[in-house]
């Protein structure tokens, strides 16, 4: 059967004929906006579950990096508290990520829980830290862990309290990072050699008696310690 003009369905008479970039991209005028939409609606949806996922994500690399501490602090059988609040200046408080008893004295550790490249000089008042695309900035750690050694030493007295900052997640320092300052990876020879080279502390059982009868550890402490934090 030939087919005519006069033969074909109407239909087909009034389509439109497809465009030449529809004809090389294989979608039509009529498709490209459900397209978009939906690569809208992807986007928003990607960005949204980013959003709620971010706190999710941060308390499991809190919780991997208090393990990885644990771990590098049971290496050498000392004992060790965290998270403790203890009296700080004035009628505030001091909270102490991790304090670790060793022949020598006592280390305050300040523990960031971070992934990424850190940038940080010892008397720069903020660090800063690149993961990706992800950028932060923070407190220098250094000046933030003098203040918890001060509270330490006036609930300890008479023996030793030195302070090291401590990253537990994989990160990359731009620069040598200043003294102190190091990854839990290297934690467990740190304390090793600060026991070697320093001279031993004067009862540290008696040191270490006193700090854990202050300290405090139960969720009512850390609670007045959030609200000091929020007052501020």
């Amino acid at each position: 059967m030939r087919l005519t003009r006069n033969s074909l369905p109407a239909a087909l008479l009034l389509a439109p004929a497809a465009s030449p970039a529809a004809q090389a991209t294989g979608v039509d005028a009529g498709g490209i906006g459900p397209l978009l939409i939906g690569s809208a609606l992807v986007l928003v949806a990607g960005l949204l579950l980013a959003r709620h996922a971010a706190p999710f994500v941060g308390r499991l690399r809190t919780r991997r990096g208090r393990r990885r501490l644990r771990a590098a602090v049971a290496a050498l059988r000392a004992p060790l508290i965290e998270r403790c609040i203890l009296p700080g200046i004035g009628d505030g408080l001091a909270r102490i990520d991790c304090a670790v008893l060793t022949p020598a004295g006592i280390v305050c550790i300040r523990a960031l829980h971070l992934d990424g490249t850190v940038f940080g000089a010892d008397d720069a008042a903020q660090w800063n830290r690149v993961d990706g695309v992800e950028r932060s900035s923070f407190l220098n750690p250094l000046i933030q862990n003098e203040g918890r050694i001060q509270a330490l030493r006036r609930v300890a007295p008479g023996i030793p309290v030195t302070g090291a900052v401590v990253f537990t997640g994989r990160v990359d320092f731009a620069v040598a990072p200043p003294a102190g300052v190091l990854r839990v990876a290297e934690l467990t020879d740190w304390l090793a050699r600060y026991v070697r080279d320093n001279p031993a502390a004067a009862d540290p059982e008696a040191a270490w008696f006193n700090l854990r009868a202050v300290a405090q550890t139960d969720a009512a402490a850390q609670r007045d310690f959030d609200a000091q934090l929020s007052f501020g």
